[in-house]
């Protein structure tokens, strides 16, 4: 896992979300926020850039 994933999964945990919700709020499909969290890809703006205007990100 990559640190970045390791933050996402760690703050969605924290806010009680399951990847299924958070790939609804950032417009992505599950399986991104999965792979995401488990390092795969490190393309985080498709995730950030919708949940920054919903003001999740700080």
């Amino acid at each position: 896992m990559s640190k970045i994933g390791v933050n996402i999964s760690q703050r969605r945990k924290r806010l009680n979300m399951t990847q299924e919700e958070l790939s609804k709020l950032a417009d992505i499909s599950t399986n991104y926020v999965s792979r995401l969290e488990r390092g795969e890809i490190d393309h985080i703006y498709k995730l950030i850039k919708p949940l920054n205007k919903k003001k999740y990100c700080n």
